[in-house]
């Protein structure tokens, strides 16, 4: 086990007992050309087309965010966020796409959704400004990881949404495109309508100008929500216990 596992098995059983936690972690970005597949709490990491490219909705800068609602089927703390570029990126266009570069700021919003009206709670906005994708990024095809620096806690049956959005801060022409299917194949929540000229729903109602509908193309971004069950009730009350030890243990290594 390492010690972002550590952590995150920590934060669990502190979440569990009403405890608070934090990370001294700042959110960290990756990318591979492997879907994830080790500690999936749920996803849609199937690119069926992907079907035609709506530009008020698919890509992080256009019309608002990028966004997916999902759902989990047991209480967990969210790690990880995985989205997947269909090949449609760049930090600006200049007889092609140029790649991007350290500076741009990729962000991520982790929010809860009102089953009635659609609105956001956010529950976690982080940014990272550090991050280059392999290559520069540009006509990126590659599954990016959003590692958060705090994890949040999920609870079964409630819907949520992420957001992701880019913004390289001078050129202001960024635009990194998603993946997704061709059809509605993810049952726990829909790509998100983020499109600010949309007139239905409740409209913006956050700085990501974002509020959760169901886009009406009818598909799922390729993504995979991922991170751990919280330990059931009864088992709360001994893993309580040894979880001051174990961070004390945490610290000491490193010392």
């Amino acid at each position: 086990m390492n010690d972002r596992q550590t952590w995150l098995i920590v934060a669990a059983i502190m979440s569990g007992c009403g405890l608070a936690s934090s990370a001294s972690a700042q959110l960290a970005i990756t990318d591979s050309t492997s879907a994830p597949t080790a500690n999936i709490l749920t996803s849609q990491l199937t690119d069926l087309g992907p079907g035609p490219q709506d530009n008020n909705r698919d890509y992080m800068n256009n019309g608002g965010t990028v966004g997916q609602t999902f759902t989990v089927g047991a209480n967990s703390v969210l790690d990880d966020i995985t989205i997947k570029g269909r090949g449609d990126s760049a930090q600006y266009y200049s007889g092609g796409p140029q790649p991007f570069t350290a500076g741009t700021i990729w962000s991520i919003q982790i929010a809860s959704v009102n089953a009635s009206t659609g609105a956001l709670t956010p529950l976690d906005v982080e940014q990272n400004n550090t991050y280059v994708p392999t290559g520069g990024g540009a006509d990126d095809t590659s599954y990016i990881t959003y590692a958060l620096a705090n994890p949040v806690t999920l609870t079964a049956g409630q819907e949520y949404a992420f957001n992701v959005f880019v913004n390289d801060g001078t050129v202001g022409e960024s635009w990194f495109g998603l993946a997704h299917s061709s059809s509605a194949n993810y049952a726990g929540g829909t790509a998100e309508n983020s499109n600010t000229s949309a007139t239905s729903g409740t409209g913006p109602v956050n700085a990501y100008g974002a509020y959760a509908e169901a886009n009406p193309g009818n598909y799922d971004y390729v993504f995979a929500a991922e991170g751990l069950p919280v330990p059931e009730p009864g088992t709360l009350a001994m893993l309580g216990l040894g979880s001051a030890g174990l961070l004390t243990a945490l610290r000491r290594r490193r010392a």
